[in-house]
């Protein structure tokens, strides 16, 4: 804060930038950047709120001079109109961002191959949100539920389970009838299985029963294998509950 606090000046020029930047990173999930960087990205709003204010005040001027003044063009008035514009900017800006659209046109034309989400992670959920997942967490333990709500990075945050069923070896889901949702932690998730809808299945619905097998008797054999492993020690993890938090009815 030393560096902005010697900058106030300068700072307040590029004021419109940083409420345009403020509003981007508000209605987003890209984390902020440092100080620096967040003066160069309000630099860079500055000037395209300039550049957008420069037909707005070629329009006020005409029309005093040919019709009806209607004041001063001062240095209060132009920066008035750029925090005006800097509004719409942000949420424009925001929009993209959060949808792709730009990115989208930049890879069909072979101009990039990135996206404009902030991870793949939060690519895959964002893409992926009308569908049922299963969590893989720590410990063996996989979960079956509707993802109300993700993080928006692996490694921090929660997802909140709603119509939570725990998912046994062999594929039977159990409800957990007593909890409305889950809580859990980020950090406690190995993986996330995002489901497929049945029209999506590549192979008949009575034939999934015959692929899963020999997947499930792997999985057996690897549990095994690691209980054997432990010399017969009960970890925590052998508590299904462990590690996630439960939101009952009330």
């Amino acid at each position: 804060m030393g560096w902005l606090s010697q900058n106030l000046t300068t700072i307040f020029q590029f004021l419109p930038g940083f409420i345009t930047a403020g509003i981007v990173y508000t209605l987003t999930a890209h984390p902020k950047s440092n100080e620096f960087e967040r003066v160069v990205q309000a630099l860079i709003f500055t000037v395209i709120l300039k550049t957008l204010l420069l037909p707005i005040r070629s329009l006020f001027l005409a029309t005093g001079s040919h019709w009806v003044s209607l004041g001063l063009w001062t240095p209060d008035v132009e920066l008035t109109w750029m925090i005006i514009l800097a509004i719409p900017l942000g949420l424009a800006f925001a929009w993209i961002a959060n949808t792709d659209r730009w990115h989208q046109w930049a890879r069909a034309r072979g101009l990039t191959t990135r996206t404009s989400y902030p991870s793949e992670w939060y690519g895959a959920f964002k893409r992926s949100g009308d569908r049922w997942i299963i969590l893989h967490l720590k410990g063996e333990r996989r979960l079956y539920g509707w993802p109300e709500e993700w993080p928006d990075h692996p490694d921090k945050g929660h997802f909140v389970i709603d119509q939570p069923e725990w998912v046994l070896d062999d594929g039977t889901q159990v409800p957990i009838f007593q909890a409305n949702k889950f809580l859990i932690a980020a950090c406690e998730v190995e993986r996330v299985e995002f489901l497929a809808f049945p029209h999506e299945y590549s192979i008949a619905q009575e034939n999934l029963g015959a692929m899963q097998a020999p997947l499930i008797q792997m999985h057996r054999s690897e549990e095994n294998g690691s209980q054997a492993a432990e010399s017969g020690a009960e970890s925590p993890a052998d508590t299904p509950n462990a590690g996630v938090a439960t939101v009952g009815d009330h």
